[in-house]
């Protein structure tokens, strides 16, 4: 099975710059003053009190003026990376302060030695620093001082993944500026969203990053401006949300820049690079990652150095250079003993790991990730502590001893179950953090298939399936409109306006980028400041066997489901023989890298109408179904859970278990999982809607008109209702279709790569006068409906298409379908010719109108049009499939 990258490439770059730079507010703004450069280097080199008494004599008296500008010219020196002069000017502004009773200025400067020393992985300097800073600050002419202080003291514990006493000084922070009516300081605000964000709670961490960037956007301070956009882009990155990390870091960088902020720089540079590698941009992310080591090794800053480290060598291991991997996690693991950095240890024992693991020394696997399990344990690690618990998995599956694995594999799910309720934001965010961590659960499945439990392999694969669709559907339909204020309804109305000017404006993708961008800052927003968003979700039990005899209820039904791994894929096929439910599992020798490389190779062969599809179709059925085609020779009504790559091939048109094409023996849905066709089946029998309209029809291109007025005259007039033309507008879709069985979308169909929400159905321009609407009825708007048709189909180009999100399926349009409530759709997975798919959508309105259900329906259409040599070939009918019930 794929072990995943996540084991080593979470970054945990929070905190380190609001800490050590947080210095000089409320200082006197620093003067212009010729005595100091020259006054600093006689200073430093002045060691009897003669020698400092004729320094004194010689440039005059030491006075605020002076203290200032030694400080304030200390920190251009850090911001630009040169700390050895930096902390000469600290050092001397330090000991002047304290030689002329400057109380302000003796804790100003040893705060800044302080935030130095932390850069530099000095804990213990920097500690004892800020203690001596505090001293002074107790002193009623440098009172002022005492929260920066509190707050720097706060991230030395922090840096030392000493939580919980990170979180008592902040929080003393925060209520001593309370109490002294200083409302303007964000440091110790932002510092607690970093804390939550290390342990893993990014919902109790996202509300602390918005306050703090409204704080520092009223004071126009960009330098801490950039470190807030970069701890929401880790938090992002860590949830597989990369888009959205992406404007966060590009936010940062620019700041930064703008701002000469080297340090912040090396952070940023060593997440993207990252990130670009999760992303599978190898140029991008060695390039970055590469700068963000000069950088951060030019300055001497430890701890983005250590993380550059860390992201290089798990780099390394992905390209299989294991030998340069290995030596730069284990020097990473060094630097991070140096700074007693927990966390960045965990990681670097997990990235040793996955190097053992490669090198198949399984008992070195088991002795990094035990370590990392301890370590992750102790500091409140969570998400550490379930990766290493899935690393420890996989030494104990390689030892041969697949108890242990379960074990260690269970205590791993465990986790990760408890952190579904922490994830910062909504339906999207929540899938995506699912998607990184469904590993432990498909091993789970191994495991049990290995020793003969065929159900328990099932429901543990069962786990890993459209979990976020599942919560949706059990939960109900967030309930984020109802939870609004009125002034929240204003913004998200202005916000949303501003998103479709910049589509119906064609404008640049950067500013339709930067509206999306706010939108979506608006609903993390929302989502954080209401505890029932943080903890909307359902719990849909695991599926039963005695849910299985229901949904198998006869021979004329089976149940296909595909558990795709690195080196095999998992099929199991559910059936009745003899009256009898039959669960079967078989192990196939193919991995999804090669399924990957031949569904799509098939794909285009089947839009290109290349003939030499069928050897591709024949070598798929070999791969896929051959194994099981005793099992499909008597069903004619077959489900499908397809996985990874799965997803995107069209196995109506694959040879059938005795001869011709599979839709020529049996009628084929897609389905998220077994468990949703348990909870839907369920909900059908309990809601039964009335519907005010049998039909919703839509055309949005003028060829496809006639497609929509012969499909209404099926349908009672006076329950119909068809736009076309300038008619079909986005606005009155989202009435119309409110309250309607059957809805058609016949127009073209956008699959957006970047972000398959932004996948969207292209209907007629708005009005000149609209400013919510731009004719784009996009997947993330669909989600906001609250939809009750039965079937919604969609006879435009692609619309099946969208990302295949690890475990939870295609997510796109269709998603978008379910999670607005409707039940089944057919969509198509490339584009299609017109004319022909008038032909089948008309015969599948026909035979829908006669009482077949959608699968049934299609595949009557699909062999009408086959019987036309015209359209016999698979291009013209197999696009189309039916996803859900």
């Amino acid at each position: 099975m794929l072990f995943v990258r996540w084991a080593v490439r979470i970054s945990q770059n929070l905190l380190f710059l609001v800490v050590a730079m947080t210095m000089c507010l409320n200082a006197q703004t620093p003067t212009v003053d010729s005595r100091s450069e020259p006054f600093t280097a006689a200073w430093q080199t002045a060691k009897t009190e003669a020698e400092r008494l004729a320094v004194e004599a010689k440039f005059g008296p030491i006075d605020l003026p002076l203290l200032s500008v030694i400080s304030s010219g200390g920190e251009n020196l850090q911001k630009k990376g040169d700390f050895p002069a930096a902390r000469i000017h600290f050092n001397v502004c330090a000991e002047s302060a304290i030689r002329v009773s400057n109380d302000l200025y003796a804790s100003i400067c040893l705060q800044l030695l302080g935030g130095l020393d932390r850069l530099e992985g000095k804990y213990d300097d920097a500690e004892q620093h800020y203690r001596q800073a505090l001293d002074f600050a107790q002193k009623p002419t440098a009172s002022r001082r005492i929260p920066f202080v509190l707050n720097n003291l706060a991230g030395v514990y922090i840096a030392q993944a000493q939580y919980p006493e990170g979180l008592e000084m902040l929080q003393a922070t925060i209520d001593y500026n309370a109490k002294a009516g200083i409302i303007n300081d964000a440091a110790p605000v932002q510092n607690m969203g970093s804390v939550y964000g290390l342990m893993g709670d990014s919902a109790r961490a996202i509300p602390y990053f918005l306050r703090a960037q409204t704080m520092y956007e009223a004071k126009g301070d960009d330098r801490k401006l950039a470190l807030v956009h970069y701890n929401i882009g880790v938090l992002y990155s860590r949830q597989a949300d990369y888009g959205s990390a992406s404007r966060e870091f590009d936010a940062g960088r620019a700041l930064a820049e703008k701002t000469g902020d080297t340090t912040s720089l090396a952070m940023i540079y060593g997440d993207v690079g990252r990130m670009r590698g999760l992303e599978n941009k190898p140029a991008e992310a060695i390039t970055a990652l590469n700068r963000a080591l000069e950088l951060s090794k030019g300055i001497g800053f430890k701890a983005a150095y250590n993380d550059a480290l860390l992201n290089i060598g798990n780099f390394e291991v992905d390209r299989g250079d294991l030998a340069k991997s290995k030596a730069h996690f284990e020097e990473a693991l060094q630097v991070a003993e140096q700074l007693k950095d927990a966390q960045n240890q965990g990681l670097a024992l997990r990235g040793l790991g996955l190097v053992a693991r490669r090198q198949k020394d399984y008992r070195a696997v088991l002795g990094y990730a035990e370590d990392g399990v301890k370590r992750a344990t102790q500091i409140g690690d969570r998400n550490g502590q379930w990766q290493s618990e899935a690393l420890a998995g996989i030494a104990w599956r390689g030892l041969g001893d697949n108890a242990k694995a379960r074990e260690t594999f269970q205590r791993a799910v465990t986790v990760i179950e408890e952190q579904r309720g922490v994830v910062a934001g909504g339906e999207v965010e929540k899938q995506l953090f699912f998607e990184q961590a469904a590993f432990p659960y498909q091993e789970l499945a191994l495991i049990e298939a290995d020793a003969g439990n065929t159900i328990g392999a099932l429901q543990a694969a069962e786990r890993t399936r459209a979990r976020v669709l599942l919560d949706i559907l059990e939960a109900g339909p967030s309930p984020i409109d109802r939870l609004m204020s009125d002034q929240d309804r204003a913004e998200e109305k202005h916000l949303r306006a501003a998103i479709a000017a910049a589509n119906s404006h064609a404008a640049a993708i950067r500013e339709r980028d930067q509206a999306w961008h706010a939108y979506e800052s608006f609903l993390a927003n929302l989502y954080s400041k209401n505890p029932e968003l943080r903890t909307w979700r359902g719990d849909s039990p695991v599926v039963a066997e005695k849910d299985l005899e229901a949904l198998v209820p006869d021979a004329s039904t089976a149940i296909v489901e595909f558990l795709s791994g690195q080196d095999q894929t998992l099929v199991f096929t559910l059936t009745r023989v003899a009256g009898k439910l039959r669960v079967k599992t078989t192990s196939l020798p193919v991995g999804r890298e090669a399924l990957t490389a031949l569904a799509g190779r098939y794909r285009s062969q089947l839009e290109g109408r290349d003939p030499g599809f069928r050897a591709s179709s024949r070598e798929l059925y070999d791969q896929l179904l051959k194994p099981v085609a005793a099992d499909l020779r008597i069903p004619n009504r077959v489900y499908i859970v397809a996985d990874g790559p799965l997803w995107e091939l069209p196995f109506q048109s694959l040879p059938g278990p005795s001869g011709g094409y599979w839709i020529e023996h049996a009628a084929i849905s897609m389905t998220p999982s077994i468990t949703f066709l348990r909870d839907e089946n369920a909900l059908a029998q309990s809601k039964q809607p009335t519907f005010a309209h049998a039909l919703v029809a839509y055309s949005g291109v003028p060829e496809l008109d006639e497609q929509v007025r012969k499909i209404g005259t099926l349908y009672s007039p006076g329950r119909t209702i068809l736009r076309t033309g300038g008619e079909s507008r986005e606005s009155t879709f989202k009435t119309d279709a409110l309250n309607a069985r059957v809805l058609h979308l016949a127009a073209h169909g956008v699959v957006d790569r970047q972000n398959a929400l932004h996948s969207r159905i292209v209907l007629s321009s708005p009005e000149s006068n609209s400013q919510s609407e731009d004719g784009w009825l996009e997947a993330w708007e669909l989600m906001r409906m609250n939809l009750n048709a039965d079937l919604a189909i969609l006879s435009a180009c692609e619309t099946g298409r969208g990302r295949v999100a690890e475990g939870e399926g295609m997510v796109g349009l269709t998603w978008a379908m379910f999670v607005a409530g409707v039940r089944t759709t057919v969509v198509s997975q490339w584009q299609v010719e017109a004319r022909s798919t008038t032909q089948l959508m008309i015969g599948l309105h026909e035979r829908l109108r006669h009482g077949d259900k959608p699968a049934e329906a299609l595949r009557g259409a699909i062999l009408a049009l086959m019987k036309n040599p015209r359209y016999s070939h698979p291009m013209y009918w197999s696009a189309f499939v039916v996803t859900g019930l």
